[in-house]
């Protein structure tokens, strides 16, 4: 039964309205962007995990959420997400994109000091926020919200191609931001490098412990066609899982790849009844997707 769950969008969209972005004139705004469609593909597997935005796509497009991130990326309301985000549009809505919005969007850059970032060049971005803002970050910088799930790669040709007919206007604003960006580094004097601290396994722990307590196996449940049956499996077996799971997160830590290898040794002999799963102890997350491949897939 799907609840009331209805819309979702940013707040940012003054920013970027002709009509109100000179309140901002006199802010430093720090404007951040990854590739636009590593950017969705991280969504489609993140938001997919999670059920309020599962009833969302339910509530506003009246199908089950997509199985397979071509799917979701040739959905109409997924196209240009980035300026979709930039404008406030809500998600999952039939509201489109147009040139004028593009152009605000642009103008906005021009009126706005903006400080420019790009996430695969993490270091010159922060030595660019540290020189622009005025802030120092030390030498080393924890490594925060890494996602766990990564679809599978298929179709990976078409789906550049596809992408890059629906998305053009995403596509332009991130060749300016990034033209913008090039430009602020050049002008930086003596930039502190940073370095980064943490990988994925940091982002376990959150991930489990949400509002509402999760199962490692949630991680990889849209590797099915049809992730409701993992959701429905783990919601009738929540009585023998759950004491397992918290007794795992009590006696680790925090430390999200040590729970995991304990969680795994404790439950692949449950889930899979004396038939063998070597965890591979460097990368447990690559043995929880085999369980669920075996316990659900197979």
């Amino acid at each position: 039964m799907f609840g009331e769950n209805k819309e979702m969008k940013s707040n940012c969209s003054d920013i970027f309205d002709c009509s109100t972005n000179s309140n901002y004139a006199d802010q430093q705004l720090i404007l951040m962007v990854r590739n636009p469609l590593e950017r969705i593909e991280s969504e489609f597997g993140f938001l997919g995990n999670r059920e309020i935005f599962r009833e969302l796509w339910q509530n506003n497009v009246g199908s089950e959420y997509p199985k397979t991130l071509l799917d979701y990326i040739k959905h109409p309301s997924n196209a240009n997400s980035i300026c979709r985000f930039l404008l406030s549009i809500p998600m999952y809505t039939d509201a489109t994109v147009s040139k004028s919005h593009f152009d605000s969007i642009i103008n906005t850059f021009g009126k706005i000091p903006f400080v420019f970032g790009r996430t695969d060049s993490m270091a010159e971005t922060i030595a660019n926020v540290s020189y622009q803002c005025a802030i120092d970050f030390g030498d080393t910088i924890p490594r925060y919200r890494t996602s766990l799930y990564k679809p599978k790669r298929d179709n990976w040709d078409e789906t550049i191609n596809i992408f890059n007919e629906l998305n053009s206007f995403d596509n332009m604003v991130i060749e300016e931001i990034h033209a913008r960006f090039e430009h602020q580094i050049q002008n930086i004097p003596n930039a502190k490098i940073v370095t980064f601290d943490g990988d994925e396994y940091d982002s376990v722990y959150p991930f489990v412990c949400a509002d509402k307590m999760r199962s490692p196996l949630e991680i990889y449940a849209n590797d099915l066609k049809t992730p409701q049956l993992l959701y429905n499996w783990v919601k009738e077996n929540n009585d023998l899982l759950e004491p397992l799971l918290k007794n795992c997160l009590q006696n680790n830590n925090g430390n999200g790849k040590a729970f995991l290898i304990e969680w795994l040794a404790s439950t692949i002999p449950l889930l899979l009844q004396g038939q063998k799963l070597d965890i591979n102890r460097e990368d447990p997350l690559q043995t929880l997707r085999n369980l669920v491949a075996e316990k659900f897939i197979a």
